[in-house]
Order: structure tokens, then C-alpha cells, then sequence
């Protein structure tokens, strides 16, 4: 009866030691829906630290996203939408969600949104009318050289250096004297 009591006893307590130790923390994680495209994604991550803001990166990139809180739910989870960068540039891109201690990853791939070369058509119909007439050359034969014109009438003549000199001296004497007087005035 001992034993079994001792046996008892020891299986409560080890019971005891399972349930209060603490639970190993589940790993951060996401998913894509879609995986792929060319437009936008929604991301749902789950197992993330709460109320502690979120960074998306898309290749490394920090990007804003689109949530009803930039902060995982109490129960650690989060929904998000976010761009595609990289729209024109068909590829795998690494989506990568972290709260600072928790950190996980996704692969995005952007389609092409380029389609196939199509084939060629035919040839459309030809649009090609009537010929017409032939229209006149145009181009006449070279008349002769005209007569030389008659000479014209010699000018009138010019003031010399000396006249025109004077005339300016005046000028800048009459200036001067203007300058004097108004000088004069304003004592």
C-alpha cells in the first residue's frame, strides 16, 4: 500500500511539473493567397507576438500594407494586403513579416502580364486607282540676257569733318551751359 501510495504521489507530481511548465512557443508563420500574379496579395500570419507593431518587406524592402491594426491580435494572428513592386518584372520575390522577435517568410511569384506574340495577319487589300494623265513638264527655255541699265545721277554732297565737328562742340557747350544755370539755381 505504501508503493502504491509512493507511486501515486510521484505521478501527481510529475503531472504537476508537465502542465506547469511552460509550452514551447509555436513558430511564426504566413500564407499568401494568392501566391502569385501580378497585382496584389493578402497575407495571413499567425503566431506572432500582440500589440507589437509589424514590418512587411518585399525583398527586402520595407512596404506599407493595408490592416485593420499595424499590430498582431492578441491570439498572435494578422491579416494584411499588400502591392506587388515589381509588376513588370516577372520573378520570385521573398515576402518577409517580423514583430521584431518572431520572423517569417514567403515566396511571391509575379507572372508575366505580357501575352503571347500573336501571328501575323494577311495582307490587307490594295487600294490603288485608275492612273492618271500626264501632266505638263513645266520647265521653259531660257530667255537672253537683258541690256545693262543706265547710269544713275551723281549725289549731293556731304559735310566735311570740320562741319560736323563744329556742330557737335556747339552741342556739348550748349549742354554744359544748360548744367551751369541749373546748378546755379539750386544754390
Amino acid at each position: 500500500m505504501r508503493i502504491r501510495s509512493l507511486l501515486i504521489a510521484i505521478s501527481m507530481i510529475a503531472l504537476a511539473t508537465v502542465i506547469a511548465s511552460p509550452m514551447a512557443s509555436a513558430v511564426a508563420g504566413i500564407t499568401l493567397s494568392p501566391d502569385n500574379g501580378a497585382t496584389a496579395t493578402t497575407i495571413r500570419g499567425t503566431d506572432f507576438l500582440a500589440d507589437i507593431p509589424l514590418t512587411i518587406t518585399w525583398a527586402g524592402t520595407s512596404i506599407p500594407f493595408v490592416s485593420d491594426n499595424e499590430n498582431a491580435h492578441v491570439d498572435g494572428t494578422f491579416t494584411a494586403i499588400i502591392s506587388v513592386l515589381n509588376q513588370n518584372t516577372p520573378g520570385v520575390y521573398a515576402i518577409t513579416i517580423s514583430d521584431g522577435t518572431n520572423t517569417a517568410s514567403e515566396n511571391y511569384t509575379v507572372n508575366s502580364i505580357q501575352g503571347a506574340i500573336g501571328t501575323t495577319g494577311s495582307a490587307g487589300a490594295s487600294i490603288v486607282g485608275p492612273k492618271g494623265d500626264t501632266g505638263a513638264t513645266g520647265i521653259g527655255q531660257k530667255g537672253e540676257k537683258g541690256d545693262t541699265g543706265a547710269g544713275g545721277s551723281q549725289g549731293l554732297p556731304g559735310t566735311s569733318a570740320d562741319n560736323a565737328f563744329g556742330i557737335l562742340a556747339c552741342a556739348l557747350a550748349a549742354v554744359g551751359f544748360l548744367f551751369g544755370i541749373v546748378a546755379y539755381m539750386k544754390k
